[in-house]
């Protein structure tokens, strides 16, 4: 039977009960309304039919409506989950509520015991744990958070990228599902094989997913690459564009590659990538004086590293 079936199952059983109790016995009813922090639904089945759909886990909060917790500690688990900087979690992850003593069989399965209250799971669409933690400060649930995610990019890369990026006879299909799964994950493990397919032959087809897979990664050998690429081959300049900050420092120097169609390239990407305001258009680079050149190469340097620091002392609530 599945996993959504399962927990199905005993929604049904509790259906009743939750409506009598009603929203106003949510132990976290108060989030619900709050945009600016995680936001637990109640509803499992539609978590996991959304999670299978789109890729996410799962991020079960665990508690036991039949114990009784004090209202300080009650008090400081709702203000770490209502934390502005665990919001972002949201895109990667599914939050959900789940009464540990109406699912032991999942409370069994998952290592966490019967009376398990206030921990969190995180669980993959086909209900199985990558990891679980207790709620403790806002910077150790990000730690937490970032371990999960991290691991679950390593359980999928293991199972299901990597055979299909190295498998002997390649297939198109699960190549570029695999290469969705990078991008969607990160999944750093998986750029040596991204950039080995580059080199087999029959693969022409798929070189624009390879080329934007190793944007989303952002390493320094796939960006590299892209520029090396990106005069001769239009898929990889627009792939530049897909770049994350932590790309910034290569295209910088992109800026004053000795091909001047790879400086322009360059120059867009950086644009683009590290949000320049009032990015310069062809006709400029045309016109202009060398002295305007270098003042112009010199403000996006500058705002380009504004950016890209920003962006690195915000990773841990971004990832």
């Amino acid at each position: 039977m599945a996993f959504g079936n399962r927990l199905g199952m005993k929604n049904t059983r509790a259906a009743l009960r939750r409506r009598l109790l009603g929203c106003a016995f949510s132990l976290f009813a108060a989030l619900q309304a709050s945009a600016d922090s995680l936001r637990f639904t109640q509803d499992a089945d539609g978590a996991i039919t959304t999670a299978k759909r789109d890729g996410r886990l799962l991020m079960f909060l665990i508690f036991d409506r039949s114990r009784n917790v004090n209202s300080r500690e009650r008090n400081r688990i709702k203000r770490v989950l209502q934390d502005p900087q665990l919001a972002e979690a949201e895109r990667r992850f599914i939050p959900v509520e789940l009464n540990s003593a109406e699912h032991l069989p999942e409370m069994r399965r998952w290592g966490l015991g019967e009376k398990a209250n206030f921990e969190i799971a995180f669980v993959t669409p086909s209900g199985k744990l990558i990891h679980h933690c207790r709620i403790g400060t806002v910077d150790n649930m990000i730690t937490q958070i970032r371990t999960a995610w991290t691991e679950y990019g390593a359980a999928v890369y293991n199972d299901e990228v990597e055979p299909a990026l190295t498998a002997r006879s390649l297939r198109i299909k699960d190549v570029r599902d695999a290469l969705l799964k990078v991008r969607a994950l990160e999944i750093q493990d998986a750029g040596p094989d991204v950039l080995s397919l580059l080199d087999r032959d029959g693969l022409s087809d798929l070189r624009p997913d390879l080329f934007r897979t190793l944007a989303a990664l952002s390493a320094p050998r796939g960006v590299r690459l892209l520029l090396d690429r990106a005069a001769k081959e239009p898929e990889a300049a627009d792939a530049l564009t897909e770049c994350t900050p932590m790309a910034t420092e290569l295209l910088l120097e992109g800026l004053v590659h000795e091909d001047p169609a790879t400086r322009r390239i360059a120059y867009r990407a950086v644009t683009e990538v590290c949000r320049i305001p009032a990015p310069k258009t062809e006709s400029f680079w045309e016109k202009a004086t060398a002295k305007a050149k270098r003042d112009e190469i010199r403000r996006v340097r500058e705002l380009a590293r504004k950016y890209a620091a920003k962006y690195q002392q915000d990773l841990p609530e971004q990832r």
